[in-house]
């Protein structure tokens, strides 16, 4: 057994046998792209309902929805390439908390990157989007991780269950004439 949080070390998981060979697909992101969609509604849910029961609003899932709406294009548009980049630098690095903790850092610099964007250059908005970001980004790094280890578990199955060439499905049967 390996250290833990090892990806070696899981029962089950047979990590491949190049760490540096890139396994994800555009599956992988796409799934990824959901459930950090998903968590940041969630997240924009749980902050509006949380700021609306505090000051006694009533119109927090409006201001969830403009959350939600300004999140999206900044997950498509900074959270897919960098997802694929880190994905595929972080491929020899098998201790996932290092996966997760890089992740974690890339939603905290898009949150960064969106409040010098926002705020004409200041820092202001970060404090009010790390909530959505980081959760995001490290939500969406372990499904996508899930997908991408049961496809290429399932890949290589299939492989092994081929022949390299087709064989008669009796092989020391009678020949047919």
């Amino acid at each position: 057994m390996g250290l833990p949080g090892d990806l070696d070390a899981r029962p089950g998981l047979r990590p491949p046998r190049d760490p540096r060979r890139n396994e994800w697909s555009l599956v992988d992101l796409g799934v990824g792209w959901l459930a950090g969609a998903a968590t940041m509604t969630v997240v924009a849910l749980i902050v509006g309902a949380v700021a609306g029961l505090s000051d006694g609003g009533t119109d927090w899932i409006g201001g969830a929805a403009i959350a939600v709406l300004f999140g999206l294009p900044v997950l498509g548009c900074y959270g897919i390439p960098i997802a694929a980049v880190a994905a595929s630098l972080l491929r020899p690095v098998r201790a996932e908390w290092i996966h997760l903790a890089v992740f974690a850092g890339l939603g905290a610099i898009g949150c960064a990157l969106f409040s010098l964007v926002m705020s004409e250059g200041g820092i202001g908005l970060i404090p009010a989007t790390l909530p959505y970001g980081v959760p995001s980004a490290v939500v969406a790094r372990l499904v996508a991780k899930r997908i991408a280890i049961r496809g290429h578990d399932a890949r290589t199955r299939g492989a092994s269950r081929m022949p390299d060439r087709a064989e008669p499905a009796d092989p020391g049967g009678p020949a047919s004439v």
